[in-house]
Formats: C-alpha cells, structure tokens, sequence
C-alpha cells in the first residue's frame, strides 16, 4: 500500500472554484474526498421496503421520537375529573386518584406512535395536513406550527359537526 497523500489538484482560477464550493457547502453528501467504497448490490428487502413503506410498522422511526418516561414527565397521564369523563375513555383510564382519572400511558403511547406514523406517511406522500383547535388560548400555537409546516390551520369558531357530519349539514354531495 502506497502511505503517500495523493498529489494536490492542478491550482484553478478562483472563478471556476467558486460554484464547486457552494456546491459542497450546500450538499456534502454529494461531494466527499473519502473515495465512493465499491458498488454496493441493494437487497431486494430493501427495495421492497422503499416501494411500499406502508407495508413497514414502523417506517418513519416514530417510536423513537419520545418514551414512556417523557410522556409522564409532560403529565399526559392525568386527565379530567372523574365526573367529567366520556364513556369511550373507559378503556383508556388506568385508574382514578383524588377523583382525578389517571390515564394509562401503555395505551396512548401505541396509539400517539399510530397517528404520528400515518400522519408521516400523509406528509411523506404530500398529503394535505389541517391543524384544528377551537381552544382560544392555543390558536397562534396551532397556526405558527401549521405555518412552519406549511400546511393548513383553522382555529376560528365553526358549527359543531361540521367535519365530522358534513354529509347531514350539506347534503350528500360532500366526502
């Protein structure tokens, strides 16, 4: 093996260099001084995940986005009063302290993981994503996230149903 550097490039004019710098700063990926290592065969599994990433659990990595313990921290597992409580939630309530539902965070941490994986694969497919909030006290929360993503928000007043039964509320031409 040869331990000498390989000779430095013939000097350019300091026009032509510019163009290749704002090349590698802007993508240094594409542009390396390590040689490219030899041709690397692709597996088939790998082009069949690529295909169909809806296929993949877990496509996006979304399970490492937070833990268990972060959910606790943040204190999602404390929920309304024990009064206040719908009857869909029963089987999300872990128990109940102080007449203060505690919510069982094994659960919400599957389904937050599922609803950020679709979401993923609506953004990753260009979908259109809405932001919603009808709470006065989150509306330029919801629009400044919904503006960095660059997608839509609605955080005004609307009539109840009207994404959820819009069928009833316009007749049966609407989806």
């Amino acid at each position: 093996p040869d331990l000498h550097p390989p000779p430095p490039p013939p000097a350019r004019p300091a026009r032509r260099m510019a163009v290749p710098r704002l090349l590698r700063a802007a993508a240094p990926r594409l542009y390396s001084s390590i040689p490219a290592p030899a041709a690397i065969q692709p597996r088939a599994e790998d082009d069949k995940l690529l295909s169909e990433p809806l296929s993949h659990p877990d496509f996006f990595n979304v399970k490492e986005l937070f833990t268990l313990k972060d959910l606790f921290d943040a204190r999602v597992h404390l929920g309304h009063k024990k009064g206040c409580r719908h009857r869909f939630m029963e089987p999300y309530i872990f128990g109940c302290r102080l007449d203060q539902d505690i919510i069982n965070l094994d659960q919400t941490m599957q389904h937050l993981q599922l609803a950020l994986n679709f979401t993923a694969h609506i953004a990753y497919r260009k979908g259109i994503i809405l932001f919603i909030s009808r709470k006065r006290q989150f509306c330029h929360l919801v629009e400044t996230m919904a503006q960095e993503c660059g997608e839509y928000a609605h955080t005004r007043y609307w009539q109840g149903g009207l994404l959820t039964n819009a069928h009833l509320q316009f007749g049966s031409g609407v989806r």
